[in-house]
């Protein structure tokens, strides 16, 4: 919730958000103050998850209860403004419905996307996530928010530089190969090792980003980039 807050009040241009905490200060601002875009061919709509327990206390109010969910009278309470009837009364929910036909009504709503015409370009690897979680966590906690002071100096350096198409693009490169991590993180790392390597990481990050950092003051070229340790 805090990117939309900054967002509204200029503290920053933009920035990633899940759709519907974007929805409040939109409502309240104004359409022609923020605006939520979602990126053609280059996001995700991921489900929520509804269960019943094994052994429900009430099993026939849980499959009711489940069953007005999935039901367009449910869906629609997920999707419609507040106050339209059919709509929530008290609350906003703009979630996105599982029900296609919802989204064809021509309902008032303030969710800006149809996950069922919106498809991404690409497609998520859920066993490779799972495999370079840890080790994927660990490489941007060292290289991005143990240092983040020097990250955002050396990033206003290069802004003012005007050297984003070089410099710029420099910054953004990743630290590692994808093979590298996914190979790193097949070798299961002990606690003490992981923290070894993130010290090794920082480092690293400290040592790049403040040769980038010195070419935008001095007007030099793209230092030589060197991967960041794999073991």
């Amino acid at each position: 919730t805090s990117v939309p807050r900054d967002v509204s009040l200029g503290q920053v241009a933009a920035g990633p958000v899940i759709d519907f905490y974007a929805s409040a200060p939109i409502r309240r601002q104004g359409a022609s103050h923020l605006q939520l875009v979602i990126p053609k061919g280059m996001s995700v709509a991921t489900p929520d998850c509804i269960a019943i327990l094994r052994t429900p206390p009430n099993r026939r109010a849980a499959f009711a209860f489940m069953d007005f969910v999935l039901s367009e009278a449910g869906q629609r309470l997920w999707y419609q403004a507040r106050g339209e009837p059919g709509g929530p009364v008290e609350y906003d929910l703009e979630r996105l419905p599982v029900m296609p036909k919802v989204y064809e009504m021509g309902l008032k709503t303030f969710t800006v996307t149809n996950p069922f015409t919106n498809k991404p370009d690409f497609k998520y690897d859920g066993r490779k996530a799972s495999a370079r979680w840890v080790a994927l966590n660990d490489l941007w906690r060292a290289t991005m928010i143990d240092i983040h002071d020097l990250l955002w100096d050396t990033r206003e350096a290069v802004v003012k530089a005007g050297r984003d198409h070089d410099l710029g693009m420099a910054m953004g490169q990743p630290p590692l190969s994808e093979k590298a991590l996914l190979d790193l993180a097949a070798k299961r790392l002990s606690a003490d090792q992981r923290n070894a390597l993130r010290n090794r990481w920082s480092a690293w990050a400290k040592e790049w980003y403040g040769k980038i950092q010195s070419a935008a003051a001095s007007g030099g070229s793209v230092p030589a980039f060197q991967p960041a340790p794999a073991e």
